[in-house]
């Protein structure tokens, strides 16, 4: 009898582990609020010392927010110096490079402080289902030719910056949105991985269209591309082409690659799946109804009714890559995949490759 209780305890106490596991990463995946991992930095003749992983070993130029005092501009950095013993000392550039001392500071995959360092731009509302408004970036430019720039999740619109560089070097007006959830829009506990969060990219369309856009772009990031793609599962005329950077088209994929990187068994990304769509789970993740992940795929078939870039890489961490060889396989006549320098999931664009610039501004200027 004794032995018999003690195999029950042990078999629930493997099953509240195994749930457990599935929750935490389930978790990871619809979080919705940023948190930013800070390394130790110490700064010398101009120079920047930190530790040395696959970001802040890559390629290009990079920003560094440093914790201290964030209300300060981060700090701009450039090129690799060295890289010994876990170490990769790196150049500053700018105001900072008289900066001495230690500290820490959070690495930022992007080259861009602000939508200033663009060009001229305007704060608008765009307006949204029950009333609501979304603060957005306005740069003028075509005014009937409209790039409209979606982040992804856990993100601020700066990540977009570099998308809006190339669009406004086309000629193109560009606007660059927020969504609840996102990294600086309306709080929101859970992210429904675009199963709702689409509805406020079509908003953003209708008011293009409102204010003179006879073609409209969504070029998007990350967890942005899932938007894009159910509003085109949706209304396949929404748009007339997209741009997908390091998109996440299939979130079953995403969950399991995600697992696989953590070195979790396999089944931990099904359980993942599985508790976003239980009731239970999605409360116990703060989400407003369950998440069924298995219809949030975009890659089958004859699933792109319009003209699409993809810029992505087999580095990436993150968004798989095969999700987009197969969204590209899938769909031959409307779909162009360019794939990058390696780089870390939303260095594209970062990490130098001409190629991918000069694919990215022709398709803007022969689409329009």
């Amino acid at each position: 009898m004794i032995a018999v209780l003690v195999a029950a305890a042990v078999l629930l106490a493997c099953a509240a582990v195994v749930i457990a596991v599935g929750v935490i990463l389930a978790k990871k995946v619809v979080k919705a609020v940023p948190s930013r991992r800070t390394l130790p930095v110490t700064f010398s003749n101009g120079l920047v010392t930190l530790p040395a992983d696959h970001r802040t070993v890559a390629d290009g130029e990079y920003l560094l927010r440093l914790e201290e005092d964030f209300s300060l501009p981060p700090v701009r950095v450039g090129e690799v110096v060295e890289v010994h013993d876990g170490q990769v000392v790196r150049r500053v550039h700018g105001p900072a490079v008289e900066r001495r001392g230690a500290g820490r500071g959070a690495w930022i995959a992007h080259k861009y402080a602000g939508p200033d360092e663009i060009g001229p731009f305007q704060v608008v509302q765009v307006p949204v289902a029950d009333d609501e408004l979304r603060e957005a970036w306005l740069f003028k430019g075509d005014p009937t030719r409209w790039v409209i720039h979606v982040q992804g999740i856990r993100t601020s619109r700066n990540v977009t910056l570099r998308t809006v560089a190339i669009a406004s070097e086309a000629g193109a007006t560009s606007l660059t949105i927020t969504y609840r959830g996102a990294g600086d829009g309306p709080p929101a506990r859970a992210a429904t991985l675009g199963a709702e969060e689409w509805r406020e990219l079509r908003d953003a369309v209708r008011f293009a269209r409102e204010h003179g856009a006879k073609r409209v772009t969504v070029a998007a990031w990350s967890m942005g591309a899932a938007l894009a793609l159910e509003l085109l599962r949706r209304d396949p005329k929404a748009v007339d082409d997209l741009i997908l950077i390091c998109p996440v088209s299939s979130w079953p994929a995403t969950i399991q690659h995600g697992a696989e990187h953590a070195h979790l068994p396999r089944w931990t990304g099904s359980l993942a799946g599985l508790t976003l769509r239980s009731r239970a789970g999605s409360r116990l993740l703060g989400l407003p109804e369950p998440v069924d992940v298995r219809a949030l795929d975009w890659t089958g078939p004859s699933s792109i009714s319009v003209p699409t870039l993809i810029i992505h890489s087999q580095g990436d961490e993150v968004a798989p890559w095969n999700s987009s060889v197969k969204l590209a396989a899938g769909n031959p006549r409307t779909t162009t995949l360019v794939e990058t320098t390696a780089s870390p999931h939303g260095f594209e664009l970062t990490v130098p490759d001409p190629v991918a610039q000069s694919e990215l501004y022709e398709w803007l200027i022969n689409r329009h």
